[in-house]
């Protein structure tokens, strides 16, 4: 199944398509969503609205309010049931159970290497890893000069992998795909080196996005497969 964010009738809510039937439903009290993620098992989605974190049960259900995001930047949902975020625009990583309770910080930008903003977490496979993009004060506008880096959530330690992109994706069964410009690049990547082989590729050109953050609207899943929503100048815009 895809979760995707649509307007309809001047309202945007959260839709969810059946990759199989192609049936499409919208899920309720998901008005203003943004940014949907999938938990680990499919049941259940992340989500944004109205400066607040919250789930909601896909089956239907009314969302559960989970924390604070005032001006959010990516999130994803980990194995041990917790979810990985960025609350606002020049924040760092930080942690809370998909439950809710005590947030924990994972990391904070360095100013002393003029880092402005850590967005757009992916959990690597096992969850001992969160890919994520640095922003610099440098060029706040544009991410194509961005790091992508890791952080260990048992150490702390962030370790930087490719220079030179944002908005990082792992696609099994071994690249690294990013956004660069208007395209979707593809790069050979060891997930448990936590290392990138290769040059880069190009795998989608004119995707749609929000590219003065650094944001591009597609995603990846554990089969290999890829969605996403291309670059157009209509209002509408249709997946792909």
């Amino acid at each position: 199944q895809v979760v995707y964010v649509a307007e309809r009738e001047g309202s945007t809510g959260l839709y969810v398509r059946a990759l199989d039937t192609g049936q499409v439903r919208s899920v309720e009290g998901t008005a203003n969503a943004v940014g949907p993620f999938f938990s680990p098992d499919g049941r259940f989605i992340g989500f944004f609205a109205d400066g607040r974190l919250k789930k909601v049960a896909v089956g239907g259900g009314a969302p559960i309010d989970l924390c604070d995001a005032p001006t959010p930047r990516g999130g994803t949902w980990l194995e041990d049931d917790s979810i990985v975020f960025s609350p606002e625009y020049t924040s760092g990583l930080v942690r809370i159970a998909a439950q809710g309770g005590k947030i924990e910080i994972l990391t904070r930008p360095d100013a002393a290497r003029s880092e402005r903003t850590h967005r757009w977490p992916e959990a690597l496979p096992g969850g001992a890893d969160i890919l994520f993009a640095i922003g610099f004060t440098s060029s706040t506008a544009n991410y194509d000069g961005a790091t992508i880096a890791v952080v260990n959530l048992a150490s702390r330690k962030v370790r930087p992998v490719f220079e030179g992109g944002s908005m990082p994706r792992y696609a099994p069964p071994g690249r690294l795909a990013f956004l660069r410009g208007n395209s979707v690049l593809a790069v050979a990547f060891d997930p448990r080196r936590i290392a990138v082989t290769g040059e880069a590729v190009p795998a989608i050109q004119g995707i749609g996005g929000d590219l003065s953050g650094g944001a591009a609207y597609f995603s990846t899943a554990r089969d290999g497969t890829l969605a996403y929503a291309p670059g157009t100048s209509l209002p509408q815009r249709t997946l792909a």
